[in-house]
């Protein structure tokens, strides 16, 4: 067979697979049933492509990209997180979990970290601190403060965003 006559019944038989579920649904009520198998065909169709991707040619069983596939869903499950679900650290939580310092080491008093001036002077701020949590290792960060002000300049808390140097 010549190429080209190969390469255009391929495409008509994806357009024709495309075009199926959308045709039956296009007929009427009475093809529910077709409708339901050609969309299990689709399904099985799926997984087969899939399995053959996963396995290649060699037949030896891949796993390396489920990793990051698990980090993406973590990651998503993560950001998808609401500030009504995760709740507020009270600042005596804070003054309890984390040690800070400035540059220089020097320890900064809870009322003068970045979270506590966008709280009480209602403006963001950004510094650099040393910050240690529990008995982990120091860690240097930029922080970012940005306070959450909703309707009638009502204070809902702050946004802190930390970034390692």
């Amino acid at each position: 067979m010549n190429g080209a006559v190969v390469r255009s019944a391929a495409i008509a038989l994806v357009v024709l697979c495309a075009a199926l579920p959308i045709l039956l649904q296009a007929i009427g009520e009475r093809q529910v049933y077709w409708l339901f198998v050609v969309s299990e065909f689709y399904v099985f169709a799926i997984v087969a492509i899939s399995l053959d991707l996963l396995m290649g040619r060699s037949g030896q069983i891949s796993l390396g990209q489920s990793g990051f596939v698990a980090l993406g869903a973590y990651t998503t499950a993560i950001l998808n997180q609401r500030f009504e679900e995760t709740g507020e650290i009270p600042v005596e939580e804070w003054n309890r979990l984390v040690a800070v310092t400035d540059e220089e080491r020097h320890p900064i008093p809870p009322e003068n970290w970045p979270m506590r001036v966008a709280r009480l002077q209602r403006r963001p701020i950004s510094r650099r601190i040393w910050l240690r949590r529990g008995g982990s290792e120091w860690r240097h960060l930029q922080v970012t403060a940005v306070p959450l002000v909703g309707e009638g300049e009502e204070m809902l808390g702050v946004m802190n965003i930390f970034w390692e140097i």
